[in-house]
């Protein structure tokens, strides 16, 4: 009796301990055996020009899966390694891994085309393994018109989630929510009967529609392209259109650029240049390649203004009443600020000019003695006035800020009059140089006017 009472205490002790203390580690790896779970890709939103021109979309696809549970001899097991990596282009100790598993199903390659899907289907079949590969459904994201607003738009990387551009800033209002087939299997590894099956349905993201007009934009892009050739631009080149009355983008284009559809491809003469690197050192090169090329030049990166900059500092000076619209300005070529001499682009001077010839000549000397006139306080709080020691707050990621001086001399003031020696980014420039010409007023520059939903009701 005492031998069988402690035989039932062991035992129930045992019971204890999985049933109360470790009952969720044993439920999960039930679930795991019992349950089979599948999931339902949701539709990404769609995004728009601004005369509802599909600019980037979501379209079926498949991903291809292996079911390592149910190869059953070594046989098949070589067949179907040696079978997807020619069909798929994935190397054979990818693919030896996956079918190693003790898992029902493990996915090989997402994405797929449907010629593909078809490939794999008749190779299958042909060769008896069907009950080991299968296929599942999915989307994938398609930029019809290629590298067109390529900086803009960005891209969703190789797990549908978006990287750079509007596909980033607005991934959770387009990637929706995924949904959800529970299946129970028997312990054989089959499905059993449908009423054992959950369905949680997946919700389609919502789309946006941007500011940018199609016609304006292919136009900018078209010469700004023509102009990165002529001029043999090296560090690429950017363009912004905007509608100075609102702060809407018209347009927005870098070049070069890229093909969302195919984010990761170089251009063939970058390529080359990285070839010719150390083997350490090109992947690293190559990573940085990539980055630079979806760089968003026209929000991204800071330069000096240069003349374009004499525009707000007339603004500046007129509001402030320091220079007149009757003032003349005498250019020898040269001004004296502090110790050094400060050259004119034309070396023997303008001679005696008007305010508007001198900005007509963009006569440097002439806008030295405007910023002169104007004083150091005077510019720094126009500077900020303009928003241009700030961030703009447009609605894309990686928008850099400015680089100015916070404690000016007169060589500095001298310098920045016309626009030189601090940085802007060209939308900040833009956002500007719009409040200079449409009465004073400073918007924040925005790519999306609305988000709708798919039945195309307004959302926000």
């Amino acid at each position: 009796c005492i031998i069988a009472s402690l035989g039932f205490f062991v035992l129930i002790g045992r019971l204890f301990y999985i049933q109360i203390i470790e009952s969720e580690e044993y439920q999960r790896q039930a679930a795991e055996t019992q349950l089979e779970v599948t999931q339902i890709a949701a539709n990404r939103g769609a995004i728009y020009d601004s005369n509802g021109n599909k600019l980037a979309m979501s379209t079926t696809a498949w991903t291809i899966c292996v079911a390592p549970n149910n190869i059953k001899t070594d046989t098949d097991k070589e067949l179907i390694i040696s079978g997807l990596s020619e069909i798929l282009g994935v190397s054979e100790s990818y693919l030896r891994e996956k079918c190693d598993r003790d898992t029902l199903y493990a996915a090989v390659k997402a994405r797929v085309g449907k010629d593909i899907v078809e490939e794999v289907t008749a190779f299958a079949t042909n060769n008896g393994v069907s009950r080991c590969i299968f296929v599942e459904e999915d989307v994938t994201r398609k930029y019809p018109y290629e590298n067109f607003a390529a900086s803009v738009i960005g891209f969703v990387n190789s797990d549908y989630v978006g990287s750079y551009g509007l596909e980033s800033y607005y991934d959770e209002i387009l990637s929706g929510t995924p949904g959800k087939l529970i299946s129970a299997q028997d312990s054989w590894g089959q499905k059993m009967p449908f009423e054992y099956d959950e369905l949680y349905s997946s919700e389609d993201g919502n789309s946006i529609v941007t500011t940018i007009d199609e016609g304006i934009q292919y136009f900018v892009e078209k010469h700004l392209e023509l102009a990165v050739k002529e001029h043999d631009v090296q560090k690429r080149a950017a363009c912004i259109a905007m509608d100075p009355n609102t702060g809407k983008i018209l347009a927005m284009a870098t070049k070069g650029d890229f093909d969302p559809n195919s984010y990761t491809s170089l251009p063939d003469s970058v390529k080359e240049e990285i070839q010719k690197l150390p083997e350490d050192e090109q992947g690293a090169a190559t990573t940085q390649a990539q980055y630079d090329m979806w760089r968003n030049k026209a929000i991204s990166d800071p330069y000096e203004p240069g003349s374009v900059f004499k525009i707000i500092t007339l603004a500046a000076a007129l509001d402030t009443n320091t220079t007149t619209l009757g003032e003349h300005f005498n250019c020898i070529g040269y001004a004296n600020v502090a110790d050094r001499k400060i050259s004119c682009w034309k070396t023997f001077g303008h001679g005696d000019q008007t305010l508007a010839d001198a900005v007509q000549n963009s006569c440097n000397p002439a806008f030295i003695q405007i910023g002169k006139n104007m004083g150091i306080e005077n510019f720094q709080n126009y500077f900020e006035a303009f928003g241009l020691t700030e961030k703009t707050n447009i609605d894309l990621p990686g928008e850099a800020a400015s680089i100015y001086h916070t404690k000016m001399t007169e060589m500095n003031l001298a310098s920045c009059s016309f626009g030189q020696t601090f940085k802007v980014t060209p939308i900040q420039l833009i956002t500007a140089v719009s409040a200079a010409v449409n009465g004073g007023y400073l918007y924040e520059p925005y790519l999306v006017q609305k988000i709708i939903s798919a039945d195309e009701s307004v959302v926000e």
